[in-house]
C-alpha cells in the first residue's frame, strides 16, 4: 500500500516552485516590486510616503541679509513629506481535504497536482483581476475612455488611440521607460491587423522592478501584454459567490490600459502554502492542504495621472460563459437531453436552465434545476444554462443554446 509522506510533499511543492508558477502565469507581475521599504501600520495598513517640495528660486550673487542676520546666496526652500495610508482588503484562503484512499487510488495524482493547479487556475486569475480592477478604479475620469474595437473603422485607428494616450501621459511626465500596456486578445489582434502600417510592433525583453524578465511584444519600446478575458474586468466582486470572483455590477470589459510600473503597488503581506499528512491530521484519514493569501493593490494619489484606460462598450462577463452546452434529441415530442456542460474548471454545485438570460453573480434559483444527462421536455427552441455555486449564485452561464429536440 502506498505511503505518501507529507514532509516530502512540502519539500516538492516548495515556496520557490509555487512562486515560479505564479510569476509565469500572472500578467500583473510586471508591476511587482520590493515593498520592504514601505511601513506597515498594525496588521492591515501600509503607509506610502509622498514628497512635495519647492522649485528653483533666484540665487543672489550679492548675498542679502536674511532675518536671522546671516548672509546667504540661496533662497530658502521647503520639503513636505506626507503619508497616504492604504488598508489591505483581500484576506483569501481555502482548505482542501483529500482522503488517503482517494489519493492512493489515483497514484498520488490528486495531491501531487492540487497546489500548482490551484495557484495557476484559481489564485493567479483572481489576483490579476483584482489588481487590474484597482488600477482601473484609480484612473482619472479624463483618462478613461470607451470604444468598440469590433468595428472595422475603430480597429484601424488602434495605434492612433495608443499614441494619443501616450501623448497625454507624456504631458503628465509619466517616467519614460516605465509604461506597460495590458490589453485584451481581440484588441491585440486588432493591433496586428491595423492598416496604420507606418508604425511597428517588435519583440523585446522586459524586466520588472522585482528583477523578473519577460519576452514581450513592444510598441515604440512599450511592452504590450495580452490578458485573458476573465481577468480584464473593470470591477470584480469576491462577495457575491461562495468562492472565486465575478464581475461586479456595472463592470465593463477592458480594451487596454497603460500604466507606469512606478504608479502601481501590488502588496502580498502574507502567503502560506501548507500540506498536512494523515500522521498529523486527526479528524479524518487523509491530507489537508491550506492556502492563504493576504494581499491588495494600491495606487498612490499623486501617481493616478500615470494611468490611461480604454473600456469596451460591452458589459463584462469575464470568462464565466460556459464554453459549450451540447444537446441531443430525446425520445418523445419536445424532449431534449442536455448532454454536456463545460465550465472552464469552475466547481459548480448545480445546473439550471431558463428561457431568459440572467447575470453572473445573480441568484439563479429561479431557473429549472436539472442534472447533466437528464431528459427534459422544453417547448421553447432555445434556453440559457446556468452553473450555480452552493449558495445558488450564478458563477457561469451559456449563451442562448439551440436545442436538439425530438420532433
Amino acid at each position: 500500500m502506498a505511503n505518501f509522506n507529507a514532509i516530502e510533499l512540502i519539500t516538492k511543492f516548495n515556496v520557490e516552485y509555487l512562486d515560479e508558477i505564479f510569476r509565469k502565469a500572472s500578467v500583473t507581475n510586471v508591476f511587482e516590486r520590493d515593498v520592504r521599504g514601505f511601513e506597515f501600520i498594525g496588521t492591515r495598513s501600509i503607509r506610502i510616503p509622498s514628497i512635495l517640495m519647492d522649485g528653483l528660486k533666484d540665487y543672489s550673487r550679492t548675498a542679502a541679509q536674511n532675518p536671522d542676520g546671516a548672509y546667504v546666496g540661496y533662497a530658502q526652500g521647503s520639503v513636505t513629506v506626507t503619508f497616504e495610508e492604504f488598508t489591505l482588503s483581500q484576506d483569501r484562503g481555502t482548505q482542501f481535504r483529500i482522503d488517503s484512499m482517494d489519493n492512493e487510488e489515483t497514484a498520488g495524482f490528486t495531491l501531487g497536482n492540487l497546489l500548482d493547479q490551484f495557484i495557476r487556475t484559481q489564485v493567479v486569475p483572481e489576483v490579476d483581476a483584482w489588481r487590474i480592477s484597482k488600477i482601473i478604479g484609480a484612473a482619472l475620469p479624463e483618462y478613461t475612455v470607451s470604444k468598440d474595437y469590433t468595428q472595422a473603422a475603430n480597429m484601424n485607428v488602434a495605434l492612433t488611440d495608443i499614441d494619443n494616450a501616450l501623448a497625454k501621459l507624456g504631458d503628465e511626465e509619466a517616467p519614460e521607460g516605465t509604461l506597460v500596456m495590458l490589453c485584451s486578445y481581440p484588441f491585440f489582434n486588432a493591433l496586428k491587423h491595423t492598416t496604420e502600417i507606418t508604425r511597428y510592433i517588435t519583440q523585446g525583453e522586459f524586466q520588472n522592478n522585482a528583477g523578473i524578465s519577460f519576452e514581450v511584444t513592444k510598441y515604440n519600446g512599450m511592452p504590450i501584454i495580452p490578458v485573458p478575458k476573465g481577468r480584464l474586468i473593470s470591477k470584480i466582486s469576491t462577495s457575491n459567490v461562495v468562492s472565486g470572483f465575478v464581475p461586479a455590477d456595472g463592470a465593463k470589459d477592458i480594451n487596454w490600459l497603460i500604466a507606469s510600473t512606478e504608479s502601481i503597488l501590488p502588496v502580498k503581506k502574507h502567503e502560506i502554502k501548507n500540506v498536512f499528512g494523515p500522521n498529523v491530521v486527526q479528524d479524518f484519514d487523509g491530507y489537508k492542504v491550506n492556502y492563504r493569501l493576504y494581499h491588495d493593490c494600491f495606487v498612490p494619489r499623486n501617481k493616478r495621472p500615470a494611468i490611461y484606460v480604454s473600456l469596451a462598450t460591452s458589459d463584462a462577463t469575464g470568462n464565466r460563459v460556459l464554453s459549450f452546452v451540447s444537446t441531443a434529441a430525446g425520445t418523445a415530442t419536445d424532449q431534449t437531453v442536455i448532454s454536456g456542460v463545460y465550465t472552464r474548471g469552475y466547481n459548480y454545485k448545480s445546473l439550471v436552465y431558463k428561457t431568459t438570460d440572467m447575470d453572473i453573480g445573480a441568484d439563479g434559483t429561479s431557473g429549472t434545476a436539472f442534472a447533466e444527462g437528464d431528459i427534459l421536455t422544453i417547448a421553447d427552441a432555445s434556453v440559457y444554462v446556468f452553473a450555480l455555486d452552493s449558495a445558488g449564485k450564478i458563477i457561469a452561464k451559456s449563451v442562448s443554446t439551440a436545442l436538439n429536440k425530438h420532433a
